[in-house]
């Protein structure tokens, strides 16, 4: 079964590669696309039986092993995202096949030489992320998210969707930096990417520097997955899409986010003290998104802030720091993907019939295609979470699992999520009586499409038309409908899975407990050093200007109200989650600081040379050592800083990091005699000498001064 492992990857890449070689032939290029995700869906699905029978599968790509090869592990969260993403993607394909025959046949041209292929390579970077064992790794499965995800967004190249593309563009670069420079940090501080011996190895570090790792990654994938307050951009960008690209869009890139905060918070921080921001952003995330959602006319706009909203349940279950909070959050992640998804099929069905996605322009839809009602009836339903369906089922788990808990925090969250369920279904109800229920004569200047035709060309010749339904568009929406029911009638088997899934995270029943106790105790017990909050904002004010700087450019304004709005919530952030003061050894000189920037610009430069001249000469067999360098500071701050910037120039790669000694094990390329090897090391120490110039106290400096002369000497 381990060969199966790659597959989900490997399958649609290729046959992106060849649906493109076929440009000219879009039937072939739908067959094949139809075809490799029909097989990775079983694929998944053998998966998930091997998996919960037998245990998580790991495949060590190239037969390297860690922390140097590329990991790939299928458990049973990633089968269960695998192969529910696959069965997502599928439908939607055959949505959209549907759609573009229909606009075919009416004379209307679309990019299908692209589309296909970059549907593929989406589905490959989904398939990806989940199956990661490295960050590195998921990483990788993200930039593929985003190229590919930009592409389908600006399908034919309206001022709009162009508009909505570029800040989808923007924010998720964002995104992707802040994530890769905490994967650099995170390199530089154990000498590994893999998920697995990171697990082991964060767990050594300073308890300022996990805490500035953990608010780092959380904020990069805050971002993916649409939480408040940085899901600002969603309800902008989704709406502007074709109805199936926004359908896969709010089925699954969000929830890929989500996918990568449950491994962050139970594996790499399974004992976090972040637990208490979560449930806050949880809280807001779920009563934000439910009022921008009761205030939108467009049934598209509705739809992504209620998205947005019910990830706030996700991270809720998480957020608890319990087995069963987690188990709770998985199954309510795989029925949000579903039910989500089929909403805004139904949407695209409402908008081809009625012509609009705007709840005043709509009426009659019941009388004129019953089966839209049915199909959009039900989701909705669903995911207001009325029983016997799934949506109640997983928001009851939600609440079961926050019951345990039991924490005055937790019960207003419990509080707020079955409000927020009541209130869901407020919106989805109002576009029933609007769209369905209310007739066209109610309408003011209701106007068919015809009628419009005749506004824009009231000379034009006569013409006879009537708005169809493509069977292929009803049968994937229907699929989908079904598939949401079936989430409902084998809701026990698959919560058992979720549960098993959760354990399996989590850890055993008695690390179950201890979380459970701590959870319990936290808010009672914990005691913390009694400063004034103005001392406390000085020490923090390098991470306020970092936060109002990145405030300002996600809004891409810099009024002096967005200023003001970005220090309040800088300091609202710096209050909520309780950060470590970032006082830099309490000394900071700017000119050395610019002298250690221009000499690490030098050394990439030069290492970058080094690197292509070795790729380049013919023949040569290039040398290179092992070099272990003590250093003279004994700050892992300055170590951590030293292994980044040494892992970041070409031709040094960091093999591991012993915090105990203050040493560093570097491959080096073109090293092999005495002077290279003492270079190496001198270059090293003068790294680190420009660091604590920069950033270290005087003490600390003059007594590594002095260490360097007693080595040199």
């Amino acid at each position: 079964m381990i060969s199966l492992v790659p597959l989900p990857v490997l399958l649609p890449l290729i046959a992106a590669a060849t649906a493109l070689l076929f440009y000219r032939r879009p039937r072939l290029q739908r067959s094949l696309t139809v075809a490799v995700l029909a097989i990775v869906f079983v694929i998944g699905i053998v998966l998930l039986v091997t998996v919960d029978a037998d245990g998580p599968l790991v495949m060590m790509v190239g037969g390297w092993p860690a922390p140097f090869g590329i990991a790939l592990v299928v458990d049973r969260l990633a089968a269960l995202m695998v192969s529910v993403s696959a069965a997502v993607l599928l439908a939607v394909l055959v949505f959209a096949v549907g759609q573009g025959l229909a606009d075919e046949e009416a004379g209307e041209r679309s990019p299908v030489s692209i589309y296909y292929p970059t549907y593929l390579v989406l589905g490959a970077g989904v398939f990806n992320a989940f199956i990661a064992g490295d960050l590195f790794n998921l990483y990788v499965g993200f930039e593929i998210l985003l190229v590919s995800s930009y592409v389908l967004l600006t399908l034919g190249g309206t001022e709009q969707r162009i508009r909505a593309g570029t800040t989808y563009i923007v924010v998720s670069l964002l995104s992707s930096l802040l994530f890769l420079g905490a994967v650099a940090m995170i390199y530089g501080a154990t000498g590994t990417v893999n998920i697995a011996q990171l697990s082991e190895r964060i767990a050594g570090l300073q308890p300022e520097v996990q805490t500035l790792l953990h608010v780092m990654l959380l904020v990069a994938f805050g971002i993916k997955a649409a939480v408040f307050p940085l899901a600002f951009w969603l309800p902008d960008s989704y709406p502007t899409a074709p109805a199936p690209v926004t359908a896969v869009f709010a089925g699954l890139l969000t929830k890929v986010g989500v996918y990568a905060i449950i491994r962050t918070e139970t594996i790499l921080f399974p004992t976090s003290e972040l637990n208490e921001a979560l449930l806050i952003v949880a809280l807001l995330t779920m009563v934000f998104g439910i009022l921008g959602a009761i205030a939108q006319a467009d049934i598209k706009r509705m739809l992504s802030f209620t998205l947005v909203s019910h990830i706030g349940y996700m991270i809720f279950g998480v957020a608890l720091g319990t087995a069963a909070g987690v188990a709770a959050a998985v199954f309510y992640a795989i029925h949000h993907i579903v039910v989500q998804t089929t909403l805004f099929l139904a949407a695209g069905l409402i908008e081809r019939k009625g012509g609009s996605n705007s709840l005043n322009d709509l009426a009659g839809l019941l009388k004129a295609s019953p089966v839209i009602g049915i199909l959009f009836f039900i989701p909705a339903l669903n995911l207001g979470g009325i029983p016997p369906f799934s949506g109640f089922i997983g928001k009851l788990g939600l609440l079961e699992a926050a019951a345990a808990v039991a924490t005055p925090l937790v019960y207003i969250v419990m509080a707020a999520a079955v409000a927020v369920s009541l209130l869901t279904l407020y919106p989805l109800m109002r576009v029933w009586s609007l769209a369905f229920w209310r007739a066209p004569s109610e309408v003011a200047e209701y106007d068919t499409y015809l009628i419009e035709s005749l506004h824009d060309d009231p000379y034009g010749s006569p013409m006879v038309g009537s708005r169809t339904l493509p069977k292929l568009m009803q049968g994937a929406t229907g699929a989908m409908v079904i598939l949401g029911l079936a989430l409902t009638i084998f809701a026990g088997p698959l919560y058992d899975v979720a549960v098993r899934a959760g354990a399996d995270l989590q850890g055993s029943a008695g690390n179950e407990q201890v979380h459970l106790e701590r959870a319990r105790r936290r808010p009672m017990n914990r005691e913390t050093p009694v400063r004034g909050m103005g001392k406390e904002l000085v020490q923090q004010m390098p991470l306020l200007a970092v936060l109002v700087i990145l405030w300002l450019f996600l809004w891409g304004s810099f009024t002096p109200i967005d200023i003001l709005a970005g220090i309040a919530v800088a300091i609202l952030v710096t209050r909520v989650f309780e950060l470590p003061p970032v006082s830099l050894s309490g000394r900071f000189n700017p000119w050395w600081l610019l002298v250690f920037l221009v000499d690490f610009a030098v050394h990439v430069v030069a290492g970058s040379v080094q690197v292509a001249v070795t790729a380049f000469r013919i023949g040569f067999v290039p040398r290179s050592s092992v070099v272990e360098v003590h250093l003279i500071s004994q700050s892992d701050f300055v170590l951590t800083l030293v292994a980044i910037t040494q892992s970041l120039v070409p031709g040094t790669l960091i093999l591991e990091v012993d915090r105990s000694k203050s040493t560093l094990f570097l491959h080096v390329l073109g090293t092999d005699t005495d002077e290279e090897l003492d270079k190496a090391h001198r270059d090293v120490h003068e790294t680190e000498i420009r660091i604590l110039r920069a950033l270290g106290s005087r003490d600390e400096l003059d007594r590594s001064l002095e260490r360097r002369k007693e080595w040199l000497a």
